[in-house]
């Protein structure tokens, strides 16, 4: 079971560990059964330097940037014919897509030309080799924050909000409706998902199946899941008392999701800012996806050792923690 517990105060004390020296590690995936975790690293606005895929070893704890990188590969094949290899790169939301033999797929959001990236990742020699192999321009009027692989094929991606709306942070703020899911298939491109409009349309995930999708509402502080592929759509949304961003599976069958405990304006405010750390307190809660029943595993409220949560994943004995404004991801005791 999942240790419930707060490094200040809260309903236990842990002790945490951290991996450093990796920025804005918005998303996180463990290559199951491995010592491998691919990081994303958001751009600072305002920086000179590029955001970043980073490789991180869970036993020695050390992080390597892996693309941007000197002599990374670009083979041709993309999903899209005007698609090419980035000249601007800051990594958001991440999805794999396991394969055979070591052989993988992920997808990255990339903030900066507003495309998903696809990348290969192939489990050889001392450690993964990651590749980028092509990548799909996202529709106007979007603004992509997560990414999930479908079982069978294609991804669905989630529009937080239309840039162009200029009230669209007072809706925000009042938990109104801003965003939406797609889906993307090879054949058919982007079709926006029935029943998936929601306030803050940020992380998501699928069930094994492909029968459901779970919808971080960030604006509304809930927990959305919509039917796919059925009709009449089933939709249940729960208040998860943060503003949630990432969810991630756990080994058995579970739903875990961080956020932010802060008002939209102040979350913004550190996402579009220059400043190196967010300010925001976090939790991290569990779901039954059945039941759609919530409990709390973290509450955090000093920012100073860390804050602005935005993705739980469960690696090997210990629960991972990244923040999309933060020089470290925490690390607490799972069993």
């Amino acid at each position: 079971m999942l240790l419930v517990f707060s490094t200040h105060g809260g309903i236990a004390t842990e002790p945490v560990k951290y991996i450093n020296n990796i920025r804005n590690a918005e998303d996180l995936v463990w290559l199951p059964g491995t010592d491998w975790v691919v990081s994303s690293g958001l751009e600072i606005p305002g920086s000179s330097e590029s955001g970043h895929l980073y490789l991180i070893n869970a036993i020695s704890d050390q992080a390597e940037i892996v693309y941007p990188a000197e002599g990374a590969n670009h083979p041709n094949g993309a999903l899209s014919a005007t698609c090419n290899p980035p000249t601007k790169f800051s990594a958001h939301g991440l999805g794999l897509r396991l394969g055979l033999n070591g052989q993988h797929e992920l997808y990255v959001v990339n903030d900066d030309l507003s495309t998903i990236d696809l990348f290969t990742i192939e489990e050889t020699g001392d450690k993964p080799k990651i590749t980028w192999r092509s990548c799909v321009t996202m529709p106007a009027n979007t603004f992509a924050n997560d990414v999930v692989a479908i079982p069978g094929g294609g991804f669905a991606v989630t529009s937080i909000l239309d840039p162009a709306d200029a009230d669209k942070f007072r809706k925000l703020e009042h938990g109104q409706n801003t965003g939406y899911v797609f889906e993307w298939h090879a054949g058919t491109g982007f079709v926006k998902v029935p029943g998936s409009d929601t306030s803050g349309t940020n992380g998501i995930e699928i069930d094994p199946e492909g029968r459901y999708f779970f919808i971080s509402a960030w604006g509304s502080h809930e927990m959305v899941r919509v039917s796919r592929g059925q009709t009449p759509i089933e939709r249940v949304a729960v208040k998860v008392g943060m503003r949630p961003d990432n969810p991630a599976w756990t080994w058995d069958g579970r739903l875990i999701v961080a956020g932010q405990v802060d008002t939209a304006s102040n979350v913004f405010d550190a996402y579009l800012g220059t400043e190196e750390l967010s300010p925001s307190p976090y939790k991290v809660v569990e779901l039954d996806p059945k039941t759609m029943k919530v409990r709390l595993l973290v509450a955090e409220s000093n920012t100073a050792i860390f804050s602005g949560a935005t993705t739980p994943r469960v690696v090997k004995d210990e629960l991972w923690v990244g923040s999309f404004r933060n020089n470290k991801i925490i690390r607490y005791p799972y069993q």
